[in-house]
């Protein structure tokens, strides 16, 4: 639950609480931050929060608005800002990406490559904050250091653009929330656009989509449904209009075998399933 602390750093208590084995570096900054009891404060004000900017969050906290593969950790406390990992497919599980997501606008933007990087970035913007604030300053640059990396090298804001890394014989396919449909390149079908233009994408109307993506489904191209499915979920969610995507959400989802975001809609909209 938001703003609940963190009681035991044991791996299975935080797959349950965050829905998804934590990668080591987000792990590494968790025991940096341990109080004596063992417990993690997570809630604003808090030294995760003065260190990250964020307010920890977990599974329970998420909420439709959010793309099925964005998995909640944190929020920023502005405009309902919120953090989490990128989860794809669970072949790419690892050392993950985490992103920043606006629900208001249905957008996304990485942070980096990877959760070290990704902290960094977050560890950066919030030590730029502290200029004028030589005691707040001295507690993030120990942090810092301790995460092995040179504040003073840290980006003070946001990095534009980035992709995820994608492994030999996938893809990435754009999608108009930002964080795109990565899948094997075996399941898009021939002339997928691959357009990472994110203010290209516009809305068309519910039946196109469903149409489009029940024939991709048909042809074998899971990741070309979801495609079109996503780029739907960005405009439509924002009206509580999504309810017709769950059903070739999921089945698309199957088809590729990713049971993580299965869990999301399973959670999310139970009267679907």
């Amino acid at each position: 639950m938001d703003d609940c602390p963190i009681s035991t750093l044991d791996c299975d208590a935080l797959s349950r609480r965050f829905g998804f084995d934590l990668p080591r570096p987000l792990v590494k900054l968790f025991e940096l931050l341990q109080h004596p009891d063992g417990t993690i404060d997570g809630s604003e004000g808090s030294l995760f929060h003065r260190v990250t900017g964020l307010i920890l969050m977990d599974a329970s906290d998420a909420c439709r608005r959010v793309p099925p593969e964005f998995f909640v950790i944190g929020r920023t406390g502005m405009d309902g800002v919120l953090c989490g990992y990128v989860i794809h497919d669970a072949k790419l599980i690892g050392d993950m990406p985490l992103a920043l997501f606006d629900p208001a606008a249905s957008r996304a933007d990485y942070l980096a490559l990877d959760t070290r990087r990704s902290l960094g970035v977050l560890m950066g913007m919030q030590y730029a904050q502290y200029v004028h604030d030589p005691a707040q300053r001295d507690v993030v640059k120990e942090i810092i250091g301790s995460m092995h990396f040179d504040p003073d090298e840290l980006p003070v804001e946001p990095p534009l653009d980035v992709r995820p890394r994608i492994p030999p014989g996938w893809r990435l396919a754009m999608t108009a929330d930002g964080l795109g449909v990565v899948a094997e390149s075996r399941f898009f079908a021939p002339g997928q656009e691959y357009d990472e233009e994110i203010e290209a994408f516009e809305w068309h109307d519910l039946d196109t989509t469903l149409e489009n993506a029940a024939h991709a489904l048909r042809s074998g191209y899971a990741a070309s449904a979801l495609w079109h499915l996503r780029n739907a979920y960005a405009f439509l969610d924002a009206d509580g209009d999504a309810l017709p995507l769950i059903e070739p959400f999921t089945t698309a989802y199957h088809a590729m075998n990713r049971s993580y975001s299965i869990d999301h809609l399973q959670r999310w909209y139970p009267a679907v399933h």
